[in-house]
């Protein structure tokens, strides 16, 4: 049986070799497709579990062969992603010089008639390679590029690690982690030390595994790379990010001198154990949530601190409801007794008409606040007890899907106004290009249909672009049209359309489907 799949196997393999390339990866596109569907549909289909008879030791023989049989399966699987990680590597890089290439002839081709405004923007031949591929691959522009740089080098300097990567023999990520571990090296000598990680299987480890054991391999041959005072003191700092899990919780990241944070560490460990000892009897306080109240204490302590949070929080109107005329809250309600905004004097949110609280009432919904994470109603309250948080309503209408536009006034110069700009990089909250993440605050403002063209400096031909890709749209050949409401169709040089939505949301195939 297996002498006869094998020659099956053969047999396709000798029809596939006279295929063309794109025909090829058709295949393998389809053949991915139907193994998908047949584990979804019977995970047994592709690996059956064989009758073992009616005796115990026979049962037991056919579910010790099936599940050899299994992982034999699963090590397969796992070489087939990894060598498809690397093949798409391998082609990002080939997309990077083919879009060189062209750029390369269209300068030529444009000749030295060309006025000296079009060669004034100094625009480099590849620059937006990344942007046209992070959108294929629904990928952000810098990982697009870290993908064709990564294998750019390996193709020059290290074709071992590569090969191993194309035979699924461990991650094209990894082995381009270690290129650049060993980029400071001499050629001859990177592509030693790479051999040894070789045979040493490291390079089939785990990303920070592989990072070790290539920096102990450097320490013991005495090839470590000396350490730049600049790009130390650059690397030192102090991040946040919202947990992954738990949207009450919040990750923080600190880089610092080994003295402080041995020094942070001691004193950290013997607060911590002090608050274990002094805990209400029967209360259990887990020694990490010990470790974070007692890194909070030693920060905040003796410290007085005057800051200014601006917070962009949702309100919230509640229907009437009869079980509260009588204005008693029922259970529901009492955790967000605290979150109750007071009806303005002056006027109300547009699209709500005034009523009494009786009827209905105002309450503060949940506000995200980015690179922390999402403050619930009641946070947001006890930030407003104890900052002096004020709320003001912002001049808005509300569309279907619970869209808002802004009502801002046009202005005829082409530098937005204060209130313009303010409200445009709320509504964006990040770069409007497809898949970018950057935050609207660190971005330029747009026109979307240009300012000399007849474009109104306005909320509905404004959008907030970081500066690559701001130089992409004027420069790179990407065209984009925005809706009143703010929605972009964006239309790359090859003809690959995207969707993006206020918020950073993107929709590769919406133009596509329609």
């Amino acid at each position: 049986m297996e002498t006869l799949e094998m020659t099956d196997a053969a047999n396709i393999l000798a029809r596939l070799s006279e295929l063309p390339g794109e025909a090829v990866l058709a295949v393998w596109g389809e053949l991915t497709t139907r193994v998908a569907e047949e584990v979804l549909t019977d995970p047994a289909s592709l690996v059956p579990l064989t009758d073992g008879g009616a005796s115990l030791d026979g049962r037991l023989d056919a579910l010790m062969s099936h599940r050899r049989h299994l992982e034999r399966a699963a090590a397969l699987t796992q070489r087939v992603a990894r060598s498809a990680e690397a093949v798409t590597h391998m082609l990002a890089s080939e997309h990077h010089d083919s879009v060189r290439r062209h750029d390369v002839l269209s300068g030529e081709a444009m000749g030295e008639g060309a006025s000296d405004d079009s060669r004034a923007y100094d625009v480099e031949a590849g620059e937006f390679a990344a942007s046209a591929l992070g959108g294929a691959l629904g990928l952000t522009a810098p990982a697009a590029r870290a993908m064709a740089a990564g294998a750019s080098t390996l193709r020059a300097r290290h074709p071992g690690l590569l090969a191993a990567s194309a035979r699924g023999d461990g991650s094209v990520r990894v082995a381009a982690m270690l290129a650049g571990e060993l980029a400071h090296l001499e050629a001859d000598a990177a592509r030693s030390v790479a051999q040894m990680l070789i045979d040493s299987g490291d390079h089939r480890r785990a990303h920070r595994a592989a990072r070790r054991a290539c920096r102990k391999t450097l320490r013991r041959l005495g090839l470590t790379r000396p350490a730049d005072e600049v790009e130390v003191e650059s690397t030192r700092g102090v991040w946040f990010e919202p947990h992954l899990e738990f949207e009450s919780l919040c990750t923080m990241t600190a880089v610092l001198d080994t003295y402080d944070a041995t020094a942070i560490q001691a004193v950290m460990e013997e607060r911590a154990r002090r608050l274990q000892e002094n805990s209400a009897p029967g209360a259990r306080l887990f020694v990490g949530a010990a470790r974070a109240d007692a890194l909070t204490d030693l920060i905040l302590e003796n410290c007085t601190v005057t800051a200014t949070l601006n917070l962009q929080v949702p309100i919230i109107a509640r229907p009437p409801d009869p079980s509260r005329s009588t204005g008693v809250p029922d259970a529901e309600d009492v955790s967000d007794l605290d979150a109750r905004v007071p009806r303005p004097a002056t006027g109300v949110p547009p699209g709500h008409s005034p009523a009494s609280p009786a009827t209905s009432s105002m309450v503060l919904g949940a506000c995200g606040v980015r690179g922390v994470g999402v403050l619930s109603a009641g946070v947001v309250a006890r930030l407003a007890a104890t900052a002096g948080v004020g709320f003001t309503a912002a001049l808005a209408s509300h569309h279907g899907r619970g869209r808002i536009t802004t009502l801002a006034t046009t202005t005829a110069a082409h530098r937005p106004s204060v209130g313009i700009a303010k409200l445009v990089r709320e509504r964006d909250g990040v770069c409007r290009f497809p898949f970018c993440e950057t935050a609207a605050s660190w971005c330029d403002l747009d026109h979307v249909m240009p300012f000399d063209q007849g474009g109104p400096t306005s909320a509905t031909n404004l959008q907030a672009l970081c500066r690559h890709h701001h130089r992409a749209k004027t420069h790179g050949g990407f065209r984009v049209r925005m809706t009143p409401d703010g929605v972009c169709t964006w239309l790359s040089p090859s003809g690959a359309r995207w969707v993006t939505e206020p918020g950073g949301i993107t929709h590769a195939d919406a133009v596509r489907a329609a």
